[in-house]
């Protein structure tokens, strides 16, 4: 179930998904005080599930596209999901943007966790991956980290 997390102060509203950690709306004033979703993205949130354009989306495990979806790491070969024009892309067919992570919000920071088992996507070792916003004056503060 997609749940939204909204962040907001005098200047910005921002609206997170659990859903790929995605950024639906970003609030703020225009040149002419008025205020504007600036996020090119869907207005339905259930749109968001087929979001092949990846759209706000935390991209994970990796970024870009993989040769055939096949690379070898430390002399082990691994396969892929094979997603763009016969190559992996963007972590696989359901990577992290596909991916209900779980939040916690204390005021004007959102932590979303997600743990990625060992095989997800092809992809060796579990990974406990966390994504930071925080939201300061007329900054969005984005930190990843992943163990």
């Amino acid at each position: 179930m997609i749940k939204t997390f909204t962040l907001k102060n005098d200047f910005l509203e921002v609206t997170i998904l659990n859903l790929g950690c995605i950024i639906h709306e970003i609030k703020m004033p225009n040149r002419d005080g008025v205020v504007e979703n600036i996020i090119h993205g869907f207005k339905n949130i259930e749109d968001y599930k087929q979001n092949d354009a990846y759209f706000g989306a935390v991209i994970g495990r990796t970024s870009g596209r993989i040769n055939k979806g096949t690379y070898t790491l430390n002399g082990v070969t691994y396969n892929m999901p094979t997603v763009d024009r016969g190559n992996g892309l963007h972590g696989g067919a359901n990577g992290f943007d596909k991916q209900f992570w779980t939040g916690t919000q204390s005021g004007n920071q959102l932590e979303l966790s997600y743990v990625s088992p060992s095989g997800e996507e092809g992809f060796p070792g579990t990974v406990e991956a966390v994504v930071t916003y925080t939201l300061c004056g007329e900054k969005l503060i984005l930190e990843y980290t992943g163990e």
